[in-house]
């Protein structure tokens, strides 16, 4: 039954275009959105749905992690290359 909803197709409009996108993909870019805007519970969210789908998935399926670039600086252009 999950499967079934997440598969489903349905008709957007995306900056003035019609679209038809299955519903996984516009739950996922709602969520993917609101994380990279620092939304904490729709991250918590996106990273709960990527665990349960890699759990599904026999590949492993996607996995999604945070990555902060205050925590995590890059390192200067020239010094490395």
């Amino acid at each position: 039954m999950i499967d079934e909803f997440f598969a489903r197709e349905i008709d957007i409009v995306e900056n003035g275009i019609s679209q038809r996108r299955s519903a996984f993909g516009i739950i996922f870019l709602q969520l993917y959105n609101k994380a990279t805007a620092r939304n904490a519970r729709a991250l918590n969210v996106l990273t709960k749905y990527s665990d349960f789908a890699a759990g599904r998935d026999p590949t492993g399926g996607m996995r999604v992690e945070w990555i902060d670039d205050e925590t995590n600086p890059k390192e200067p252009a020239g010094k490395n290359g």
